[in-house]
């Protein structure tokens, strides 16, 4: 950190220290000591009720004595738990209990007010949030909101499946006294945002995927079974709220016979602060000015105008770092997946390198026959490759190939297409696809729209001449 920024954000006179919980991965319980209130007593009355027995109470209370604690002046505690964010609350709980979490705050100790000191009582070290802390939250919260949460889409979607399929592959497997219980919790939410019923997250959780092998120690099917029931029950979005039928759904309605937008928002607000820092500084090149980290792309044409000859160049010039088009390259590792014509592949390969005279630089990816299938070896293998290598650039020769048997023509065909595409991305790359164009010409893509509208950049091919969208 640079020592005078620093000395300017403190400026003079004394100064306290915030702690920015739902950022620091910490879920906090405040009970409020103040004018007459007893948070505290309130609490653990909360935990006598849901405890069942003797000996659950006492292993809940135990747990609650036994995190890091903090006493404001007032004599209000602050008892700290690791945790995946939830939503901060007041007196939801219980009264005079408020949870400080996800765009919470608490005072950190040693900070001083006019009526006293932020200080220690328990320097214990943070412990995990335990479960019966999360579903007394969860459960709180829904019943103060009284709010029935209506499926967004249909569930359980051939496309939803493969969806929580490719998020599973690369999910953080938990693990026991690392905040497994909480992330196993997280995992189940975003499965039901995916439009996934719990029957189904359980056997995407436990049969379909390696995600619970990779678990320490594995679940136990009836406790990870308890869990989703948990996390579907006390969700906060409508189910299937981030189905790629419900981020794609005003692109299903548009009709194939009017002019489609060829742009996509990306708005973000950002401070003054927050731009003098660099943070508006987002895009990371791959080509100047044309494709980005984690852009989804398309070479288009018919067959035969030569989109698999200017992908491998365009691979070349970014693993080599030159221009491509008169445009800058970030140079960087690129896969090449040469689904369709992998043998042809590898004479454009030598013809490229007697042409400039060096080996092109990247990696050609053979053998990949279906990404389509969900929990596909194919698709498994590429993603590790991706986390393990981080190129910053994919391409995929070609949808028809790499992608068969999906419905072209459905938003569900080809929003599994996209959801593949941004499943690579997720490590640093960009991707771009090599895809037919449609029966009219031109740089759009065959098949819905779905996926020509996720699209950042374009390179549309005709025989003796191509351009460039985005």
């Amino acid at each position: 950190m640079d020592a005078e920024q620093h000395k300017s954000w403190w400026g003079k006179g004394e100064r306290n220290i915030g702690v920015a919980t739902g950022a620091s991965g910490l879920v906090v319980i405040d009970t409020d000591q103040k004018e007459g209130r007893d948070g505290d007593a309130n609490l653990r009355e909360l935990i006598r009720e849901l405890a069942g027995s003797a000996a659950a109470c006492a292993e809940h209370m135990r747990q609650l004595d036994s995190t890091f604690t903090v006493e404001s002046p007032t004599g209000s505690r602050h008892y700290y738990f690791r945790g995946a964010p939830v939503r901060d609350s007041v007196g939801k709980l219980a009264p005079a209990v408020d949870i400080r979490s996800r765009g919470g705050l608490v005072v950190a100790p040693g900070s001083t007010t006019a009526k006293g000191t932020y200080r220690v009582v328990n320097n214990s070290p943070i412990l995990e949030a335990p479960q019966w802390l999360i579903d007394a939250i969860a459960q709180a919260y829904v019943q103060a909101e009284r709010v029935e949460l209506q499926s967004a889409v249909e569930i359980d979607t051939p496309a939803a499946q493969a969806n929580a399929l490719v998020y599973l592959s690369t999910a953080d497997a938990s693990i026991q006294g690392q905040g497994g219980n909480s992330n196993t919790y997280v995992i189940a939410c975003e499965l039901r945002d995916r439009g996934i019923s719990a029957d189904l997250a359980l056997d995407c959780m436990d049969l379909y995927s390696d995600w619970n092998e990779r678990c320490s120690p594995p679940w136990d099917r009836d406790e990870l079974a308890e869990v989703i029931e948990h996390a579907y029950a006390y969700a906060e979005n409508s189910p299937g709220a981030k189905s790629i039928e419900a981020e794609f759904g005003d692109l299903v309605l548009v009709d194939d016979d009017e002019p489609e937008e060829k742009s996509r928002a990306k708005i973000v607000f950002l401070t003054d602060s927050e731009i003098k820092s660099g943070k508006g500084k987002r895009r990371q090149y791959v080509i100047k000015g044309v494709l980005s980290i984690g852009d989804i792309a398309a070479i288009i044409g018919k067959p035969g105008v030569g989109k698999s000859l200017i992908a491998p160049y365009i691979a070349r010039k970014v693993a080599q770092g030159e221009p491509a088009f008169g445009r800058r390259t970030r140079k960087g590792g690129v896969f090449y997946v040469a689904a369709e014509d992998p043998t042809g592949m590898t004479e454009r390969i030598e013809a490229l390198q007697q042409c400039f005279g060096e080996a092109p630089g990247f990696e050609l990816v053979c053998g990949v026959s279906n990404l389509a299938v969900k929990n596909s070896p194919d698709l498994k293998t590429l993603l590790a490759a991706a986390e393990a290598r981080r190129p910053i650039l994919i391409v995929i020769d070609t949808v028809a190939i790499a992608f068969p048997g999906i419905d072209e023509n459905s938003a569900e065909g080809m929003g599994r297409v996209v959801a593949v595409g941004r499943a690579l991305t997720k490590h640093g790359a960009a991707v771009a696809f090599i895809h037919h164009d449609t029966k009219a010409g031109g740089d759009s893509a065959r098949g819905h729209s779905v996926f020509d509208g996720a699209l950042d950049m374009r390179i549309g091919l005709a025989p003796k001449k191509w351009r460039v969208s985005f």
